[in-house]
């Protein structure tokens, strides 16, 4: 069992580190969310992201100066949710 368990956070690890390089690994990524949400998102707005995954969106909307409800069920994804936003008051 222990053996499968490292298996299986090896697995984890991996499918977080492809989603870190999908949303977060392209440059020009970040900057099109954030000219799209612009229209909709201004500051202070209350924006709820349910099924944040790797907080892609979370970012956009703090970027925007939004205040931002991520959820995510997966718990490597809300790890590293937790690492990166849990210090911002506003997430």
């Amino acid at each position: 069992m222990h053996r499968f368990l490292n298996r299986q956070s090896l697995r984890e690890q991996r499918g977080l580190l492809r989603s870190l390089l999908i949303y977060h690994g392209i440059p020009w990524r970040h900057r099109q969310l954030v000219n799209f949400y612009r229209q909709f998102i201004g500051p202070d707005d209350l924006c709820f992201d349910i099924g944040a995954h790797v907080g892609n969106r979370v970012r956009a909307w703090r970027a925007l100066d939004a205040t931002v409800v991520a959820v995510e069920p997966q718990p490597v994804c809300f790890r590293f949710l937790h690492r990166w936003y849990g210090n911002d008051p506003r997430v």
